[in-house]
Order: structure tokens, then sequence, then C-alpha cells
């Protein structure tokens, strides 16, 4: 307790001043100023010494009371309040820092100070400046190398990350060029095997010429004389013979080819016709529609596939002609009567006991009758949809009988197709019968020309060009800045190209096999072209697609692209003027 609070409190518990009487109502009565003050110093309580000193400011003993907190000195400046903060408590426990450091007090005479807890403090070495600065550039060098270990892993981790990325990519390239080399190689082994397409027996032809010339020059190099000429005569026969087998290998393949497309037409013909009907929440539906002519189709369908079926009894099979007759009794012409006759023909061998092998020509010729019955859109409506323009008869013309008396343009009127003369068989064709190239400026042969001339002089493949030019098409399509140049690009271009512009081999390596080949952009910037290609292989392509060309060759291989691409240009000189066009119409500047 204070003794500035002790002495307050022992003041009102002395006996009252003199010369102030009491209130009646127990107030302290008003003093007289004049009266004398007398206090009772023995009715004081003496407080317990504490120790300390004596504080100069308000001459107080012990460190008790000579402190005056923050909360003292405001509790001393604040005014005197009649309300509820004159209740609250104005003395409360509470620590506090005193002006003099308690780490000053020692024990003495009349103060102890407890030793517990205390640190023996010993002094250190003396460190100058200079020995500071070294250490503060050690510790800048210790955190540079740890900095620099950072930089180093990191670029190592996307060193190796690239890395990484380029071996999965030449990993791929790899695999993608075994895949095609495999897959070029089952082609021509599955060609050599069962021919079924025009481009397997193109195959066939270009081995076939192969062939030809390594004996040829092997027989030059080992034979002269009668003898070379006795070996040159066998390799020609067994050349025809060859020739021979590979016709009858054709004739095979076109019979089944037509009637794979026989079966296809008829089944398309029988096919339901499907629509599109909106329906709720914006959804569309497919519907099939069987019309009366499409049940037609079908039932006609139903009849040819009996037909060409050899698992009928005989019973059936009478059942099957009499159904046959009826369906084509209902008209009158040629061909119906035709089918009525051999109708009628089978069922009497049939009756009379013969066996089924001799029957297979009647059965051809009355299956054959059939498809012409179901082709004919007199007989089957839905076959109106699948006719093509008539140009049989004008196969039979000439440009002699044409002169006579016929013209192209009237042609044109009565087909109602564009037709035009072959100028090697003097038949006229369909315009999309001939060999079309960027490079020529009228039509000259048609493709059958065309291709028996490959096939008696040349016998090139251009299966491999015919690739190449499908996976350019194919990236050209998947490139945001492709252009329509690509997709008028032929076989007989990208075979100009590459023999004769590249020379068959990539322009960086010199690699020669056709089928790791293959033409990219010679600036990735713009679309592709003749004059802005380049032949390189695969993964050189990839990597090529990647950088500007101008930064990366020397300026030797520079000049000699652009002399190329120079030649290239020069060549398709009727692409470029439509490119032209093209551009201008769409209003994009050439």
């Amino acid at each position: 307790m204070a003794s500035a609070s002790a002495s307050s409190s022992s003041s009102r518990q002395g006996s009252a001043p003199a010369g102030a009487a009491p209130a009646a109502d127990g107030l302290p009565a008003r003093r007289d100023p004049h009266a004398a003050v007398i206090a009772d110093l023995q009715t004081w309580q003496n407080k317990a010494y504490l120790g300390g000193f004596r504080s100069r400011r308000n001459r107080y003993y012990h460190a008790q009371t000579q402190t005056l907190t923050a909360y003292d000195l405001k509790a001393m400046a604040r005014k005197e309040h009649f309300h509820r903060d004159a209740q609250t408590v104005f003395i409360h426990n509470r620590t506090s820092q005193t002006v003099t450091e308690s780490g000053t007090q020692m024990t003495k005479t009349g103060c102890y100070v407890s030793p517990e807890g205390d640190k023996v403090l010993v002094a250190r070495p003396y460190i100058t400046a200079d020995e500071r600065h070294a250490q503060k550039v050690a510790a800048v060098i210790t955190l540079q190398c740890w900095v620099r270990v950072i930089y180093a892993k990191r670029l190592v981790r996307f060193l190796r990350h690239k890395r990484d990325v380029l071996l999965q990519e030449q990993q791929r390239q790899a695999e993608h060029a075994v895949y095609l080399m495999g897959r070029a190689a089952e082609k021509a082994r599955r060609a050599k095997m069962n021919p079924r397409t025009q481009a397997d027996f193109d195959v066939l032809y270009h081995g076939l010429e192969l062939w030809r010339r390594a004996e040829t020059e092997r027989i030059k190099a080992s034979y002269t004389g009668d003898a070379l000429t006795a070996e040159l005569l066998a390799l020609t026969n067994q050349q025809t013979d060859l020739l021979c087998k590979m016709e009858a290998l054709k004739q095979a393949a076109a019979t089944q080819h037509k009637a794979r497309v026989i079966d296809k037409k008829i089944e398309a013909m029988s096919t339901p016709r499907t629509i599109q009907v909106p329906v709720m929440n914006n959804k569309i539906v497919s519907v099939a529609i069987e019309t009366p002519t499409v049940r037609r189709a079908q039932e006609l369908r139903a009849i040819y596939e009996a037909l060409g079926s050899n698992e009928l009894t005989i019973d059936e099979r009478l059942s099957l002609l009499l159904t046959v007759k009826h369906t084509v009794k209902e008209f009158d012409c040629n061909l119906t009567r035709d089918m009525v006759d051999l109708v009628d023909r089978e069922a009497d061998q049939m009756r009379r006991g013969r066996p089924a092998a001799p029957l297979e020509g009647c059965r051809a010729r009355l299956r054959q009758l059939m498809v012409q019955f179901i082709e004919n859109p007199e007989f089957n409506p839905v076959a109106v949809w699948y006719s093509k323009p008539a140009l049989r008869g004008l196969m039979a013309f000439t440009e002699g009988g044409l002169a006579s008396g016929t013209h192209p343009d009237r042609l044109h009127a009565l087909v109602g197709a564009k037709v035009y003369l072959c100028k090697n068989c003097g038949n006229y064709r369909a315009s999309t019968d001939f060999a079309l190239s960027t490079t020529q400026q009228n039509l000259g042969r048609c493709k059958e020309c065309t291709r028996e001339e490959n096939i008696g002089v040349q016998r090139a493949d251009d299966a491999v060009y015919a690739t190449m030019l499908q996976d350019l098409l194919e990236r050209e399509r998947a490139s945001p800045q492709g252009d329509a140049l690509a997709s008028m690009l032929h076989e007989n271009d990208i075979r100009y190209l590459v023999e004769h512009i590249w020379a068959s081999s990539s322009a960086i390596s010199g690699i020669c096999p056709m089928n790791t080949l293959t033409l990219v952009r010679w600036d990735s910037q713009h679309p592709f072209s003749p004059w802005n290609s380049v032949l390189l292989t695969y993964s050189e392509g990839a990597e090529h697609l990647k950088v500007s060309p101008d930064a990366v060759y020397g300026a030797g291989f520079l000049e000699k692209v652009r002399q190329r691409q120079l030649l290239a240009r020069k060549h398709f000189t009727e692409l470029l003027k439509m490119s032209k066009t093209f551009k201008t119409q769409l209003g994009i500047r050439a």
C-alpha cells in the first residue's frame, strides 16, 4: 500500500478536527478554516521495512511506492467524477519496469539479491570492421555458390527433358519410317500374291520392268554375238509368258471388281432412304423411310441374290425361276423375252435331270440379264438415281463420223455431260476420264490410253508418289495456313518435282530411298507450292519446319535451293496463274 494512501486512510481513521461539529444527518459539517488540525500519531500503523532507497521525487523509501507507473500517472491526472467510474477500483496489482535496472542491484548490507538465474557473461573476441567485412564476403560467396548450384540443376533438368523429348521424337520417327517401309513391303507382297486394284498391277508391271532391265544388263555383260541374241530372245519369251499370266490375273480381278461394284450398287438401291427430322429440345433424329420403289428394289435384290446361290434344291430352283418369269413378264421388250427364254430353257433341262455343271453358262447369262433388268429405270424406278450419262453410244463415234453430221455440242446437249475427244484412241469420253495436270493447256490422252502406254513403255509405279501426295494433303489440311494449290497437284506433278527438280534425293543428306522422302514447305510461314517446297526425309522435314531457313542454312545451299525453286516456278507457270486468279477472286493480294 502506498504511503500516500496510508496517510489518507489514517487521517480518516483519526478523530475529527477541532472546530468541526458533526451534522445532524451524519454528514461532516463545514470545517472552519481558522481551526487547528491535531493528528493522533499513535493511531498510525507502521509499515514493514522492505528495503531500498529513498526516492528524491516523493521521498518514499521502498521500491513498491517509489515507482510511478503509466497507470498511476494517468490516474493522478484523471479528474474526479461523480458517476459509475468513481466506483471502479483504481489500485491494481501489475508488474512494471522501474527506472533503475534490477541488474544493477547488488547484495549489500540490508539488501539480499538471490543469484538464481544469473548468467555469467564472458567477454568474446573483439571483431574489427575488416574481419566483419570478410565474414560478409564469405557468406555472399557461399550464397552465390548455392544459387549457381540451383541454376545449374534447373539447366540440367531442362536439358535432360529436352534430350528425352528429342530421343522420343527420333524414336517415333524411326518407328514411323519402319512402319512405312513395312506397309510398303506388305503392299508390294499383297500386290504380287493377290493383285486386285490397278495400283497392285502397277507394282507388278514395275517389278517386271526392273527385273527385265537387270537381266538385260546381266546378259549384255556376260554374252556376245549369237549367244547374246539367243539369251535376249529367251528373256523376251519369258517376259511374254509373265505378261500373259499377269493379264489373266488382271481379267480375274476385273471380274471380281465388277461383281463387287454390282452388289454394292444393288444394295444401295434397296436401302431405305434416311432423312433428318427435328424433334423436341433441338434434337435431330434419323428416320428410315421405305417407299414403294424401295420395296420394289428390295424384291429384285432378293431375286438376284437367290439366282447366284448354289445351295437351292431342284424344287426351290424351279420356284425361283417361276418367280423370275412372272416378274419380268409384266414388261414386253427384248430383254424380258430373252430372260423368259432362258428361264424356260433351264427349267426344261432341270426337268430332264441334267446336272448343274452344264447349266452354269445359262445361269450366269440369266444373272447378267437380271442385273440389266435391275439397272433399268423403266423396270426399277430407284435405278434412275444410280445411272450414269449414256456414253456407250459415244464410244463408237470417231472424228470422221462426227465430221459427217454430228457435232460435239449436239452430243453434249443430248447426253447432258461434257464429252471430249481422246486424240490417241479417237473415242469421245467424259471429262472425268481424262488424266489432268496443272501444266497442260488442253486435254490429251484419256486415262485408259495413258495407263496402256505406261504398261507398254515405261511401266512406272506411281504408288509412292500417290502416298507422298496424300501425306502432303493431310499436312496442308491440318495447317491453319493451308492453301488450295496442294489440292490441285496430281501424281504426275509430284513425280516431276521429285525426279526432275530434286533428283529423287534429299536436298540435305542426299538419301535416296523413296519411302523415306517427303515434300515439305521451304518457308513454313507460307502455303505449300512447287516453288515453296523442298524434298527431305521425314526426320529432316520435321526439324526443318521448326527453324528459319535463312538463319540456319549456308549461302551456297540457299542459292542451290532457290535455283531449283525457280525451275519449278517456270515449269508450273499455269499453276501460278491459277493461284493469282483464285486470290484475286477471293480478294487476297497475290
